[in-house]
């Protein structure tokens, strides 16, 4: 072990790096049956989700993330059958 201090010299590189905000995007889905007047939708929702499977900045609830996942929760709404409506929606 010394007494001595020994400086060491160097260049700090800074690196700017611009992300983009990210865009919420999914779809919406309306269901309609049978036994209700055909001007009366309802929103259809999808089953309950394990915690952290959807970015909720990317996705945000009641949005669903694929158009097989919003027809999956229509065809689970409709057992009997009825008419089913998407709407791709980005924010």
């Amino acid at each position: 072990m010394s007494d001595s201090i020994e400086v060491k010299e160097d260049v700090a590189v800074v690196a700017e790096i611009i992300m983009q905000p990210s865009k919420a995007e999914g779809y919406m889905a309306f269901i309609t049956a049978g036994q209700f007047p055909p001007h009366y939708w309802s929103q259809a929702y999808g089953a309950l989700e394990q915690p952290g499977e959807r970015d909720p900045y990317k996705c945000p609830y009641p949005l669903f993330p694929t158009r097989e996942k919003a027809l999956e929760a229509c065809a689970k709404a409709l057992p009997q059958g009825g008419t089913c409506k998407l709407v791709k929606i980005v924010l």
